[in-house]
């Protein structure tokens, strides 16, 4: 399946939860999450391999509004999944998350 193909379904699931996008590197996930802000509007693009970035995601400096937050490679720091599960509980009437990442790195599941 294109990654192209998934956009619908994305912006779709967006609407009432966090979205999670894995796979093997160079497969595209990062630009399927940049087209679906790209498209969004407002938001803001984090990535976990940037150091400033850090720094942002630690901080939840998120955009005001209705707005997309596209955290990439989040799974490589440790405590992301109760951190992300927390910001999203709290900011889930006007921010959406969509996340990726390797699938090969972690379990992606959220649930403890």
């Amino acid at each position: 399946m294109q990654a192209r193909s998934l956009e619908p379904v994305i912006r779709q699931d967006l609407a009432d939860k966090m979205v999670f996008v894995a796979g093997p590197r160079q497969v595209g996930k990062t630009t399927l999450a940049r087209r679906v802000l790209d498209g969004w509007g407002e938001g803001s693009y984090l990535s976990w391999d940037s150091r400033e970035d850090h720094r942002e995601i630690k901080a939840a400096r998120w955009p005001s509004g209705n707005a997309l937050v596209v955290l990439d490679e989040l799974h490589k720091w440790r405590g992301w999944k109760g951190w992300l599960k927390g910001e999203f509980d709290r900011h889930r009437e006007h921010l959406r998350f969509l996340v990726t990442g390797s699938a090969s790195r972690t379990s992606w599941r959220l649930t403890s």
